[in-house]
């Protein structure tokens, strides 16, 4: 008898060994992917803030009659520059990828000039 439980112990102890394991790795991947979302987020948010200043910086550029225009490319390898700078361990395709997106959010780069097509279309 006294093996038959010693047995049925061993079995259920293995067990909930293995649903623990189970609930430990589905928690560790849900705050994962938790994770990946706030760097994400921050991400965006950083990229938002350096296309602004790179158009802040060539606003200046212009106002302050040191050049007449200054060219997209430059905008965005300073507001490139700006995420990597501002945010560890991100990667050179990472912050391409964030800026690129983020100019159409805000509104500059080749989205300002389709917006402003729809816009003149629209008052047709």
């Amino acid at each position: 008898m006294d093996v038959i439980i010693s047995e049925l112990v061993q079995v259920v102890g293995s067990v909930l060994a293995a649903a623990l394991v189970a609930l430990v790795v589905r928690l560790l991947q849900k705050v994962g992917l938790q994770i990946d979302a706030e760097k994400r987020a921050h991400l965006e948010a950083a990229a938002v803030q350096a296309v602004a200043r790179a158009e802040e910086w060539a606003a200046a550029q212009v106002k302050a009659k040191l050049a007449k225009k200054i060219p997209s490319a430059e905008k965005f390898e300073r507001a490139v520059a700006d995420v990597l700078d501002r945010v560890p361990g991100v990667d050179r395709a990472e912050a391409e990828a964030i800026v690129t997106s983020a100019l159409p959010a805000m509104g500059v780069g080749a989205s300002a000039g389709v917006r402003e097509l729809g816009k003149a279309l629209r008052s047709r």
